[in-house]
C-alpha cells in the first residue's frame, strides 16, 4: 500500500525500479519474473503504458481500467459503479492473474481539503453523494485486492497519506490482513506535484 503524499509518478518509479533489476546477482529472479503481468485500476495507463515501451522486459502490461478510459467493446467508461463493468473487470483480473495489481481510486472525496470544506459547504448533499460514490469505488478495489491476496499475488493501493479513506473500517481491516504492509513515501522527490 502506498500512503504517499502527492500525485502520479511515484508508482512508476518505485514499482518498476524495484522489480526490474537485471543484475547478475538477481539473474534467477529476473528470469522467473520475465512474464509477470502488471495491471492497474482507477488509473489511466501509466505503469502499463511505461511497460509497453519495452524498457522493462521482465514485466508484461495487463489491463488498465479508469473512469476516463473507455471499454473498447462498448465505448463506455470503466465505471465500477456499473455492475457489468465490475463483473468484466473481475473476470479480466481472474484471467490475467497479475503479479502486481495497482489501485489508484480517486482521492478527491477523501482529501483533507474536502474534509474541511464539508464542514462549511452549502452543498452538503452533493458532497455526501460524492463521498458515497467514492466509498463504493474503494469497496470494489478492496474486493480485487482480496482476490490478489487469495491468489498469493501482490497489490499496491495508492492514496495520499492524509486521505480520510485510510480511516474507513474496510480499509483498516485490509491493512491488518496477513501479508499487507503500509509504506509511506514523499512523491515530490519523484517529480510529483500537488
Amino acid at each position: 500500500m502506498d500512503r504517499g503524499r502527492g500525485c502520479d509518478g511515484f508508482v512508476d518509479a518505485v514499482v518498476l525500479g524495484a522489480w526490474a533489476s537485471s543484475g547478475r546477482k538477481y539473474g534467477r529472479e529476473t528470469r522467473s519474473a520475465h512474464r509477470r503481468i502488471m495491471c492497474e485500476v482507477y488509473s489511466p495507463p501509466r505503469v502499463t503504458a511505461e511497460l509497453k515501451k519495452g524498457r522493462h522486459p521482465h514485466f508484461v502490461p495487463g489491463f488498465a481500467f479508469d473512469l476516463i478510459v473507455n471499454d473498447p467493446d462498448d465505448g463506455q467508461p470503466w465505471d465500477s459503479l456499473v455492475k457489468g463493468k465490475r463483473e468484466k473487470a473481475r473476470a479480466k483480473l481472474n484471467k490475467q492473474k497479475p503479479y502486481m495489481f495497482i489501485g489508484s481510486p480517486a482521492c478527491t472525496a477523501f482529501s483533507t481539503w474536502m474534509y474541511l470544506n464539508e464542514k462549511k459547504s452549502k452543498e452538503v448533499a452533493a458532497i455526501k453523494r460524492a463521498k458515497i460514490r467514492a466509498i463504493r469505488h474503494i469497496d470494489f478495489v478492496i474486493e480485487l485486492y482480496y482476490d490478489q491476496l487469495g491468489g498469493g499475488r501482490y497489490f499496491l493501493h495508492e492514496h495520499p497519506e492524509h486521505a480520510t479513506s485510510w480511516q474507513l473500517s474496510q480499509m483498516k481491516i485490509l491493512m491488518e490482513a496477513e501479508g499487507v504492509a503500509t509504506v509511506g513515501g514523499d512523491r515530490c522527490q519523484f517529480g510529483a506535484e500537488h
